[in-house]
């Protein structure tokens, strides 16, 4: 979430983030980073999509391309 929140602030065009969080009451964790969407561990497949959606149509209203960021405490993916 650390590194959503830097994207964020150092990033004019910063793609959407979609947040995994280790647990439901860490959503404001999500919100404080600034991520467009925040699914909950363990991982419902269902609301993945969802977030993952949701991320990329307020990021998208505006845009023609698409392109997404899941951020875990692992690893970080960027998809174009």
């Amino acid at each position: 979430m650390g590194l959503a929140k830097q994207l964020k602030d150092e990033i004019a065009e910063c793609p959407p983030i979609l947040v995994l969080t280790g647990r439901p009451d860490d959503a404001w964790l999500a919100s404080w980073s600034r991520a467009e969407a925040a699914v909950p561990h363990p991982i419902d497949p269902i609301a993945l999509a969802s977030g993952s959606h949701a991320a990329c149509r307020r990021r998208c209203s505006n845009q023609h391309e698409i392109v997404w960021t899941v951020h875990s405490s692992r690893r970080t993916q960027a998809r174009n």
